[in-house]
């Protein structure tokens, strides 16, 4: 068990380093956002999809899920034109809004398993809903500021999901 923690936690570190590029994207000249979103969700989709195979724990469907919605989303920005701040903005609430809830999921099966990481994981949750309105409120600024700020808003929940995993690692 211990060994597919530390594949989680690499994988993890992984989504990390693709946020921190999407950071860099207007330094680099690469402007659109459409694309650099899709990069975001999709890693993060295939990434929680290998995930899932590595816990090989079917009564957990966190990553499942993330997986589902990540993907689900891709989609709809791929038919869907985003092209106003406020069709960004909902669409980043929305998918915080599913983030949460699968979140919540996974913490109250913590909490019912009486397992102490359902405070991690709801804490984790807060910081989520936090820097995700954060995230939409500044979505009225450039597109250079989108990109960083959507990025910004991906490292952030990419390092939340390390530290939870970390938990879970020290934890046992």
């Amino acid at each position: 068990m211990k060994n597919r923690i530390k594949y989680v936690i690499t994988l993890d570190i992984f989504l990390i380093i693709i946020s921190i590029f999407g950071i860099l994207n207007p330094f680099l000249g690469i402007l659109n956002i459409r694309n650099c979103l899709l990069v975001l969700l999709l890693s993060y989709s295939f990434i929680n999809a290998f995930k899932f195979m590595l816990k090989r724990d079917y009564t957990d469907f966190e990553y499942l899920y993330s997986c589902l919605a990540g993907c689900l989303f891709s989609l709809v920005m791929y038919f869907i034109k985003i092209d106003t701040n406020r069709n960004l903005a909902l669409f980043i609430l929305l998918w915080v809004f599913v983030s949460t809830l699968i979140k919540l999921i996974k913490c109250d099966n913590y909490h019912d398993n009486n397992n102490k990481l359902w405070v991690s994981k709801l804490a984790n949750i807060t910081i989520l809903m936090i820097i995700g309105f954060v995230t939409a409120i500044n979505l009225g600024n450039g597109r250079v500021v989108n990109i960083i700020t959507i990025s910004y808003f991906f490292f952030i929940n990419y390092i939340l999901d390390f530290m939870h995993d970390i938990f879970e690692m020290i934890r046992g």
